[in-house]
């Protein structure tokens, strides 16, 4: 997917039959993280081939929504603030069960510096996203996250203002 309407057609063919599937499924909130939200955010240099999400799913609903690239790896493998919900930004859509949400900007590029992949390094440089990111907030956050030494974020945040937050400033 490299275009938010690929990315919300998705959204809206699984919004569609999730209903029939699940009849007593009334709302289902997802939270948009990863390449995904590059995208929806209008840094349309990001190309993704799926969708990662953060929910609380049971297993047969995430099959479901797989099979619509919208899966929900990421809760496993990034590093998030226990205060990111109240920063996240509602994604309006035509979805009448999937509710939909993403992070803000600066919980998006801190998720991706706790993965501290190459490629994740890369998605925040060359999408630009840091130009648009609120460096107060980022640093805040970071602070909180360092406090609790996820998954040795203090490192990986220490690293990533040596090589990168340090030249942009």
């Amino acid at each position: 997917m490299n275009t938010v309407n690929e990315v919300m057609e998705n959204f809206l063919m699984a919004d569609q039959f999730i209903k029939q599937v699940f009849p007593n499924l009334d709302r289902l909130e997802l939270v948009v993280v990863g390449g995904a939200s590059f995208l929806l955010k209008g840094f349309d240099n990001k190309f993704t081939l799926d969708i990662d999400t953060i929910t609380q799913l049971d297993s047969d609903v995430l099959d479901y929504l797989e099979s619509f690239s919208i899966n929900n790896a990421s809760s496993e493998v990034i590093t998030l603030s226990e205060t990111y919900y109240e920063r996240t930004v509602a994604l309006p859509s035509q979805c009448k069960v999937l509710d939909l949400r993403m992070l803000c900007n600066e919980d998006l590029v801190l998720a991706k510096v706790g993965r501290s992949k190459r490629s994740d390094i890369d998605d925040i440089l060359e999408t630009g996203i840091l130009y648009e990111t609120n460096l107060e907030l980022l640093n805040t956050i970071a602070t909180e996250l360092e406090s609790k030494n996820y998954d040795n974020f203090k490192n990986k945040w220490e690293d990533f203002k040596r090589t990168v937050l340090y030249s942009f400033e």
